[in-house]
C-alpha cells in the first residue's frame, strides 16, 4: 500500500518540477525579451525572417506575451466603429512593437542623461536648406559613384548616412524652439548613422522643394527619408505621403490637422502616428477616419515587417515638441535597414520578372491589374549602351498603334510570356502603357529607378501616355 501511496506522490512531485522549471524558463525568456535587445532583435529574426521577408513566409507563430503573431485591425473604418477601431490600433501597435522596448530604453536613458549630443558631429549648409549634421560614415568611391557623378576618381572618400531625419516645422519660431530636446533625438540617431536636420516650411510645396534640392545637394545622405512633424507640419506631410508615393521612406506624424485625403495606392511609406487627448477631443471624424486609412494602407505590403510595421497608431501623452516618442525607435531602424536593403537587392523595381497575364481573361480586355511585378524573382537587364531613340521615329496618327518598340523592360516582359497565347493580342505599345501606369502607381522611387534602369522605356512611356 505504501508503494502504491508513494508513485502518485512522486509523479506530482515531478509534474510539479516540469511546470516549475517551464514557468521559470518562461520568465527568464520574457526579462531577456524586455531588457536585451540582442536577444529581442534575434527573437524576431526568428519568427519574422529577415528584413526583406515575404509575407507568408514567416513561421506563424510566437512564444506567448511576445506579440510578435499581432494581427492588424480588422474593424470597420466608419464613423459608427471609430471608437472601437481606435482601441484596436492603439492594442495592435502596443502588443507588435514590444520586441522594440529595449532600444526605447536606451533613446530614453540617452535622452536624459546626455549634455552635449552633437559636438562630435559636422554641420553643413546649402543655399536653400542648412543644418544638415552627418554622421560619422565613410567609404571608398567605385564606379558606379563616378557614373552618378558623386565622385570624380575611383577611391575617393565619400561621406554617406544610412538614411536622413528630417524634424519638419511650419514657423522660425518653431524652428528656434526646443533645441535641446531636438539635438538629443539627433544625436541618438547619428550615433545610428542617420544623418539629421531640421527645416521649416511655409506649405507642402515647400517641403517637397527643399527635399528635392537636399536630394541634389546630398544624394549620399537623402537616399532614404525620415520626416517627423506636429500639427500642420504633420498634414504637409502626410500630403506629400499622398500626392508623391514612395517619396518618403517612414511618415512619422503626432497631431495632423484636417486630413482630408486618403490614399490612393499602394506605395510602400511606412506611417507612424501619434494621438494625443487634445487631438483627439478636437480633431473632426473625418480627419480621424482618413489617417486611420492612411495607416492601413501603409500596412498594404507583400513584405511580413512592411505588414506588421508599416502603419501604426499610437496614444501619448502631451510631449515636449521637438522630442521624438521613443516609441518610434524600433519602428525608425526597421524602416532604414528595409529600405538599405531594398535599395541594394533592387526590391520592387523594374530589373524583376513580370507575371502572367490572367490566361482567363479576354485579350481585348487585358487591364492594369492584370500585369504585376514579382519581387522574388529576377530578370537581369543589360547596360544600355546605344544611343536613345527620339519618340518622333515611331509616334505618328497612322503606325503609333502597330510600332515596334525596343527597350529593356519590354523585351523582358516579352521573353516572358513567349509562351502566352494572350501576348499576341497586345501591341507593344499597349504593354508600354499598361506597365508604365502600374509602375507610376508603386510611386516616386519606382519611377525614378525605372529612368536609371532603363531611360528608353521611360522616354516610350511619357511619349504614349
Amino acid at each position: 500500500m505504501r508503494k502504491s501511496h508513494r508513485n502518485p506522490m512522486k509523479i506530482l512531485r515531478i509534474c510539479f518540477r516540469v511546470v516549475f522549471v517551464t514557468i521559470m524558463i518562461l520568465l527568464f525568456e520574457g526579462l531577456c525579451f524586455r531588457f536585451a535587445e540582442e536577444y529581442a532583435n534575434l527573437k524576431v529574426k526568428l519568427f519574422w525572417g529577415e528584413i526583406d521577408t515575404i509575407k507568408g513566409e514567416e513561421l506563424g507563430w510566437s512564444l506567448p506575451f511576445d506579440g510578435l503573431d499581432s494581427e492588424p485591425p480588422v474593424s470597420p473604418i466608419n464613423t459608427e466603429s471609430l471608437l472601437v477601431r481606435l482601441a484596436e490600433e492603439y492594442d495592435y501597435e502596443s502588443q507588435v512593437t514590444k520586441f522594440g522596448r529595449p532600444i526605447c530604453d536606451q533613446y530614453s536613458d540617452y535622452c536624459n542623461e546626455v549634455k552635449d549630443p552633437l559636438k562630435n558631429y559636422d554641420i553643413r549648409n546649402f543655399n536653400n536648406v542648412s543644418g544638415l549634421i552627418f554622421p560619422k560614415l565613410v567609404r571608398q568611391a567605385t564606379e558606379e559613384d563616378i557614373q552618378q557623378n558623386y565622385a570624380r576618381r575611383v577611391g575617393d572618400t565619400l561621406e554617406y548616412s544610412r538614411a536622413i531625419f528630417i524634424h519638419v516645422v511650419t514657423d522660425e519660431v518653431s524652428y528656434l524652439e526646443n533645441i535641446d530636446s531636438t539635438h538629443k533625438t539627433f544625436g541618438f540617431l547619428l550615433n545610428e548613422n542617420i544623418a539629421c536636420m531640421k527645416v521649416s516650411i511655409s506649405s507642402k510645396d515647400d517641403l517637397m522643394q527643399k527635399i528635392s534640392f537636399l536630394r541634389k545637394e546630398a544624394p549620399l545622405q537623402s537616399e532614404s527619408l525620415i520626416l517627423w512633424g506636429s500639427d500642420q507640419a504633420a498634414s504637409s506631410i502626410l500630403e506629400l505621403v499622398s500626392e508623391e508615393p514612395g517619396l518618403i521612406s517612414l511618415a512619422v506624424v503626432k497631431d495632423p490637422v484636417d486630413v482630408d485625403y486618403t490614399p490612393t495606392a499602394k506605395d510602400g511609406t511606412w506611417v507612424y502616428s501619434f494621438f494625443s487627448d487634445t487631438f483627439l477631443n478636437n480633431t473632426k471624424t473625418d480627419s480621424l477616419l482618413n489617417v486611420i486609412k492612411i495607416a492601413e494602407n501603409a500596412r498594404d505590403s507583400n513584405f511580413l515587417y512592411g505588414a506588421k510595421l508599416g502603419g501604426l497608431i499610437r496614444k501619448v501623452d502631451e510631449t515636449p515638441e521637438g522630442n521624438l516618442p521613443a516609441a518610434v525607435i524600433p519602428c525608425l531602424l526597421s524602416c532604414v535597414e528595409f529600405a538599405s536593403i531594398k535599395s541594394r537587392q533592387g526590391l520592387d523595381v523594374p530589373d524583376m520578372i513580370i507575371q502572367e497575364v490572367n490566361s482567363s481573361q479576354e485579350l481585348s480586355t487585358v487591364g492594369i491589374s492584370d500585369i504585376s511585378v514579382n519581387p522574388t524573382q529576377d530578370v537581369s537587364l543589360v547596360t544600355l549602351d546605344e544611343t536613345l531613340p527620339e519618340p518622333a521615329e515611331f509616334l505618328n496618327e497612322g503606325n503609333a498603334s502597330q510600332a515596334m518598340f525596343d527597350c529593356e523592360i519590354l523585351n523582358a516582359y516579352k521573353s516572358v510570356h513567349q509562351d502566352d497565347p494572350n501576348l499576341s493580342a497586345l501591341t507593344d505599345r499597349e504593354i508600354i502603357l499598361q506597365l508604365g501606369k502600374q509602375f507610376e502607381e508603386m510611386g516616386y522611387e519606382m519611377m525614378e529607378s525605372i529612368s536609371k534602369q532603363d531611360p528608353v522605356f521611360m522616354r516610350y512611356y511619357q511619349s504614349l501616355k
